[in-house]
């Protein structure tokens, strides 16, 4: 609540928002205009959100930002949801709007621009270096603590921008050499390569589930060399050929 603008505290919801969950993910897309507050569903948990769950933490999020910018109150210029589109939706409708995208792969709320750059009533220069920094404290005593942990959070962030991360890559973005990682994950009785396909696993579980994309698409977006071992992983995972899980994910929503 310190910082300068509404883009400046989104950015402070997703760094620490592992704080205050263990179900999800949360990052603000910087390649992008305008601005997307993603959430993922944590590779760890097997089975996909209810809907309440979403509803929940959308309305969350959205009431954090008015209250961040009273005087303005922005609107989402888009609201993605994953579950399918309900017969319902007058009171998501009253609440965020009419732009709702339903089936989605990812829940995304996106704000202009111009709403990123409000500046908040509550900035304070001088307080806020010492809240980032209380911040950071406890966040790598509750969270940090696990490089497995970080090595989930990083590698769902970058598979969902369809980067095929690497180990070295990897590393980079925790500020470590690739040497540190192997040897912390290995402390934590972790396998970089038993995460990576555990991400992968998870991010063609909700492509299948949630879009329409192609094969072919969804094999590169999550890095694989060609779709056919994009269906020999599925066969592994599911135990049967994508478009066989697509199928049968399509008939149990019926």
């Amino acid at each position: 609540m310190s910082t300068p603008t509404l883009a400046h505290a989104l950015q402070r919801l997703a760094d620490y928002h592992p704080m205050t969950s263990d179900g999800s993910h949360m990052f603000l897309e910087h390649h992008v205009e305008p601005l997307k507050l993603v959430g993922l569903e944590n590779a760890t948990v097997a089975q996909r959100a209810p809907r309440a769950f979403i509803d929940a933490g959308a309305a969350l999020i959205f009431a954090i930002v008015h209250w961040l910018s009273p005087f303005q109150r922005p609107m989402p210029l888009m609201l993605e949801l994953t579950y399918p589109e309900p017969a319902d939706t007058r009171q998501l409708r009253r609440l965020f709007g009419d732009n709702l995208y339903f089936s989605a792969r990812r829940n995304c709320m996106t704000f202009s621009v111009e709403a990123g750059a409000i500046e908040l009533p509550t900035a304070a220069a001088a307080l806020h270096p010492l809240h980032v920094e209380y911040a950071q404290a406890r966040m790598s005593e509750q969270v940090d603590g696990s490089l497995e942990a970080r090595v989930r959070r990083v590698l769902a962030e970058q598979l969902s921008q369809g980067i095929s991360p690497s180990l070295s890559q990897i590393a980079d973005q925790l500020g470590m050499s690739r040497r540190s990682l192997q040897h912390g994950l290995e402390r934590d009785s972790a396998n970089f390569s038993l995460l990576l396909d555990q991400a992968r696993r998870r991010q063609a579980d909700s492509f299948l589930r949630n879009t329409s994309r192609s094969l072919k698409y969804i094999s590169a977006q999550l890095g694989f060399r060609d779709q056919s071992s994009f269906h020999k992983a599925c066969m592994r995972w599911f135990n049967t050929s994508p478009n066989q899980y697509r199928a049968l994910q399509e008939g149990r929503a019926l």
